[in-house]
């Protein structure tokens, strides 16, 4: 028996950026978003998230997944959050304004989740979220739906005494074909055990639901009374056993070959209908009847364990006969791309050439000059060893010394660290009219300083509780820190990490050396080591010296001169993104807090670095997308065209095909 799991997110390897495993499988806890979003174990059922296990893997789970996490961000950040006695109030304004997702810039560099369609950040309609819970306002007379999907039959005996009518109900959501095979379970709970008159199957929005479901055009269900399967008429075709109380009958879908099945306690009873979604146009509901006094039902839409060992089906099941051997739909597909010759994408390139080519220039794109160079020599290289004649000279890849990507790789290089002061001086420097004419990318890079800013007051705030616990355990007489109220700090992050600097515009401050200087190569390697632009003549660091509390008013002060920069007066664009970064004062270690402390991650500082890199490549003429990401970008939204209707592309992702060559 399967459980159900919850799903993460996708990554990628990428060269010099934040680096995860990919998983495609929920974490096992059944409670994430709970622990996460304590709000969403409140809400209607129909908002509770939950990934039937056969379906842990697909994308279009992938997909509604980070629907779902956006919209509970979106949701907490519109709430009024309260102080705790630590810090300040946080701003309460409302708008309509969609929340700052994570993951909702292009390219490889962090989270991707393949084609995300969260609604207003692409351009693309929400998906359909799975069925969750019978509707009460798709439902016809005569019957009582609680909390837990039970339905009972509560009419009067006389009111169906007539063969042809019944009571029937349908789901709050239809079968996405995305998934490419759906399936659900009712559990009979109550009923005649020789006669029961229950429904069960699915069917359009046309259907009438005051008949038994399968008995109306565009309806498909197996009857308990006599194990019939009807389809648009009153006379079935023989198809099982009966059923009756304490039976558990699934219902499923396989959008790929258009056919339906029913299972009955964990047996699969066979294909019960061809060509079920091909032969309408709507789309198609779970659906139920009932018809007697004492008729009660339970459905199971994936939030619990099901009866049927529906995971094994969804992988035996999906196959087809491929000469004398059978074949997985994903297996075959597999083969079928290795097979495709990629003579026509580059001619006069072989397969490998194509993808080293490809490598190659996403590293110059994206400004890895050094790493660019390692590699085309590794390629020379590789082709020495395997030509067989040596009268034949090997040529290689001449990288040339773009100051341009070199430029680029500095302003990564400090937004990476954290230092965003620095990223703004270069940018200025070298890109004067960057930042004026992207505001966007401006403001986000201004509110990634407030974040790290907030990052490092919590980081001293750790340091601090350390340090006193560890004076606890080794005091013998009890005596207490002198200075526990604001203790320093023993090891204090270098403070090349942030300035303290709330002039509201960009500028080089006094202090920091000619451009000339910080043009020069080895300025990284001594910036590194944390001399930089930000300490004393004698060499001290300056934030190293500020209290704890000095911090934290340092913060306020930068985020009311971001907030007035920004949102001076009415909210705009912004006041969400705003509201949002704000709720990190709200605690006194926002590092701690599960619903905060995704803001203050690391991986933040790669989408800033990618979308400024973004619009500086912009700004020259040239193509904010290495071919590669263009490349990716086109498979995805193939990909997505092909899982519409339940085709071949709910059975494949890109990372399949990854995981194949890896």
């Amino acid at each position: 028996m399967t459980t159900p799991s919850r799903l993460s997110s996708f990554e990628t390897l990428v060269p010099g950026r934040a680096r995860a495993r990919r998983s495609r499988i929920l974490p096992s806890s059944a409670n994430l978003e709970t622990v996460l979003f304590p709000e969403d174990a409140d809400a209607d059922p129909e908002d509770r998230f939950f990934v039937p296990t056969y379906l842990s893997n697909s994308v279009y789970m992938q997909q509604l997944h980070q629907e779902h996490l956006d919209k509970l961000r979106a949701r907490q950040t519109k709430k009024p959050t309260t102080t705790n006695g630590h810090g300040a109030g946080v701003p309460t304004d409302n708008d309509d304004d969609g929340t700052l997702p994570l993951g909702s810039h292009r390219g490889l560099s962090h989270t991707i989740v393949e084609r995300g369609s969260a609604a207003g950040h692409d351009g693309q309609e929400p998906l359909t979220p799975l069925p969750s819970r019978w509707n009460r306002d798709d439902m016809w007379g005569g019957l009582e739906i609680d909390n837990n999907n039970v339905c009972r039959y509560t009419g009067p005996k006389s009111y169906h005494s007539r063969d042809h009518e019944a009571s029937a109900v349908r789901a709050n959501y239809p079968m996405p074909p995305q998934c490419g095979i759906y399936y659900y379970e009712v559990m009979i709970l109550d009923g005649d055990k020789d006669d029961t008159t229950i429904a069960i199957g699915f069917a359009t929005k046309s259907a009438s639901l005051s008949r038994p479901v399968g008995w109306e055009p565009e309806s498909w269900a197996y009857h308990g009374d006599d194990g019939r399967c009807f389809t648009a008429q009153n006379v079935g075709k023989s198809y099982g056993p009966a059923f009756s109380k304490s039976d558990v009958i699934g219902c499923g879908v396989n959008f790929k070959d258009n056919t339906a099945f029913f299972t009955r306690n964990g047996r699969m009873m066979g294909t019960a209908f061809h060509d079920v979604a091909t032969t309408v146009k709507g789309k198609l509901y779970p659906a139920i009847s009932l018809k007697k006094p004492r008729e009660m039902i339970k459905a199971n839409f994936g939030e619990e364990p099901f009866v049927f060992r529906i995971d094994e089906m969804a992988q035996t099941a999906m196959t087809y006969r491929r000469g004398h051997r059978k074949q997985t739909y994903r297996d075959a597909i597999l083969e079928d791309v290795s097979r495709t010759s990629t003579s026509q994408l580059e001619p006069g390139l072989s397969e490998t050439d194509l993808v080293q080519a490809l490598v190659l220039q996403f590293l110059q794109h994206d400004g890895y000059v050094d790493t660019a160079r390692a590699f085309a020599e590794e390629m020379r290289t590789q082709k020495a060893s395997l030509n067989m004649d040596p009268d034949v000279k090997v040529g290689g890849v001449s990288i040339k010394d773009d100051e341009d990507a070199n430029n680029r790789q500095r302003i990564r290089s400090a937004v990476l660290d954290g230092d965003i002061d620095k990223a703004l001086k270069y940018t200025q420097a070298y890109y004067p009219r960057v930042l004026s004419n992207n505001e966007e990318v401006y403001f986000k890079l201004r509110c990634r300083k407030f974040i790290e800013m907030v990052r490092r007051a919590a980081e001293m705030n750790m340091t601090a509780e350390e340090e006193s616990a560890a004076t606890k355990r080794n005091s013998n007489d009890g005596d207490k820190n002198s200075n526990s109220g604001l203790p320093s700090l023993s090891n204090p992050i270098p403070s090349h990490k942030m300035d303290m600097d709330l002039d509201q515009g960009v500028r080089l401050t006094e202090d920091e050396d000619d451009d000339d200087d910080d043009d020069d190569d080895d300025d990284d390697d001594d910036e590194d080591e944390g001399e930089g632009e930000f300490e004393d003549a004698d060499g001290s660091d300056k934030l190293n010296q500020a209290p704890l509390s000095e911090l934290e008013k340092d913060i306020l002060l930068y985020g009311r001169t971001l907030q007035a920069d920004f949102v001076p007066d009415a909210p705009n664009a912004y006041s969400a993104q705003l509201q949002q970064i704000w709720a990190l004062i709200a605690y006194k270690n926002p590092l701690r807090e599960p619903s905060v402390k995704h803001l203050l991650d690391q991986q933040g500082r790669v989408q800033v670095a990618e979308e400024l890199n973004s619009a500086i490549l912009s700004s020259l003429g040239k193509s904010s997308r290495a071919a590669i990401e263009k490349v990716y970008a086109q498979t995805s939204v193939l990909l997505d065209e092909l899982r519409d209707d339940g085709g071949i592309g709910a059975f494949i992702s890109i990372d399949d095909a990854l995981d194949q060559r890896a």
